[in-house]
């Protein structure tokens, strides 16, 4: 548009209503945890989206890139290897926009606020290994089956002695 010094200028302007932002942003932060190699890549599931992050060192861990996601409840799942458990979720910029986690199931739901970004971290860590059921050895059993044929035979010269 050009304004001429003297002449008359028209300028129309059009308002609108803008549109209400119904989408925000998530961003997924892994840390490796106790035992778990820092790149190992984890894959997660965001609203039947696949999203893999690799491992980082803690506190902060690595991050996928912002996802464009529908405003409101969102819920990630973590697809845990064998081994492997979700020890923490955790959210920022603030604790309540983390609404639940399930960390045997590996699921975390977050808000995602309109116009708003969540960095969701989850911590994972090599699982203690199972309690074994105690046994004995090779020899401990050949002991154990000396000592019941001695007590075996020990009762049986007693009966015959009466």
């Amino acid at each position: 548009m050009t304004v001429t010094a003297g002449a008359t200028t028209i300028v129309t302007f059009t308002d609108a209503v803008p549109l209400a932002l119904t989408t925000g942003f998530l961003e997924i932060c892994k840390v490796a945890g106790a035992g778990v190699p820092v790149g190992t890549p984890f894959v997660f599931n965001v609203a039947g989206t696949p999203v893999t992050v690799p491992a980082g060192s803690a506190p902060l861990g690595s991050c996928s890139l912002a996802l464009t996601e529908t405003a409101g409840p969102v819920v990630i799942t973590e697809t845990l290897p064998q081994g492997v458990v979700l020890t923490s979720v955790t959210t920022l910029p603030g604790a309540g926009l983390l609404v639940s986690s399930n960390l045997g199931l590996g699921t975390a739901t977050v808000t995602v606020p309109a116009g708003g970004q969540t960095v969701v971290t989850f911590t994972d860590a090599v699982a203690a290994p199972a309690a074994g059921v105690p046994a004995l050895s090779t020899w401990g059993m050949i002991g154990l089956a000396g000592i019941l044929l001695l007590f075996a035979v020990w009762k049986l010269n007693a009966r015959r002695t009466t």
